[in-house]
């Protein structure tokens, strides 16, 4: 859908674009929080697995979603990240989204079950579970 066409029907614009990391602001009132561990982990990933997740941002570059990544990213010195921009929505809008994109996904529940097993062939075939923000227990 173009442009255009996505405003006219109140559908928010995305596209990719790549951004200076310099450039991206975090939202002043991202209610998420991150620890060191975290972050750490989340260098691990990308270093194992690439960058495969995009920060999502706003026209001006302030972070929707992704925060943790973002600071993920400057450890690693990067200086550029291909970014998913968002236009189009109200203020509102805006602060809807970032908090859907950081609550949605903690509405879903593990089978302990199927985990266990795939955690255990993975250990099996050399992986680390803690890379993959697992605990030891």
């Amino acid at each position: 859908m173009s442009k255009a066409k996505a405003a006219a029907a109140g559908v928010p614009a995305a596209t990719v674009e790549v951004r200076q990391i310099a450039s991206l602001t975090a939202d002043p009132r991202n209610a998420r929080r991150h620890s060191e561990a975290q972050i750490s982990q989340i260098v691990g990933a990308i270093e194992r697995f690439g960058y495969v997740e995009m920060l999502v941002v706003r026209p001006d570059g302030q972070i929707i979603g992704g925060h943790a990544r973002l600071e993920a990213l400057k450890r690693m010195e990067r200086t550029e990240v291909e970014c998913r921009v968002i236009d189009g929505l109200s203020e509102a809008g805006y602060k809807a989204l970032g908090l859907a994109l950081n609550k949605i996904g903690e509405n879903s529940r593990w089978d302990d079950e199927i985990l266990r097993g795939v955690l255990l062939e993975l250990q099996d075939e050399g992986e680390d579970a803690l890379v993959l923000g697992f605990s030891p227990g």
